[in-house]
């Protein structure tokens, strides 16, 4: 992977934990949504149809799959307001899961990652603050960017 590249899916994921923040400590909720950055390092944010966690992850996995069919997709990420699973930690507390695909990662057995960002909100004045921990990595294979 180039330094380019590195530097592309980082910025990316900046992005989704500012948004996943900003949702969280406004409403209290984060819904799932969705990164894309073309070739010409455009970035598209989408988000759900749906109110619905469930059906709006589905949705926006409709829409990355067809996103990635009809443009040159170089970095994908979806995001999911979720418990950290229980072979990670077993009390299971809150997290944003980042399911992070690269094109610069193409066939390669880990081409993908989750990387999923415990947190807590905390109360701060009348509103809440996120407090993000360590984020964990999980290599899993491309399922969008193949």
């Amino acid at each position: 992977m180039s330094d380019r590249s590195d530097a592309l899916a980082m910025m990316v994921l900046e992005e989704a934990v500012a948004y996943a923040t900003e949702q969280l400590e406004r409403g209290g909720v984060c819904l799932p949504f969705g990164i894309l950055l073309d070739s010409a390092e455009q970035r598209e944010l989408l988000t759900p149809p749906h109110q619905d966690p469930k059906a709006g992850y589905e949705a926006l996995e409709e829409a990355v799959c067809g996103q990635i069919a009809t443009r040159d997709i170089t970095v994908a990420l979806l995001a999911l307001d979720t418990p950290l699973p229980a072979h990670i930690a077993k009390d299971r507390p809150p997290s944003i899961r980042l399911h992070l695909e690269e094109r610069s990662q193409i066939g390669k057995v880990v081409g993908a990652r989750y990387l999923y960002i415990p947190y807590h909100l905390e109360p701060v004045g009348e509103g809440v603050q996120m407090r993000l921990q360590t984020p964990i990595p999980v290599g899993i294979r491309a399922a969008y960017i193949v």
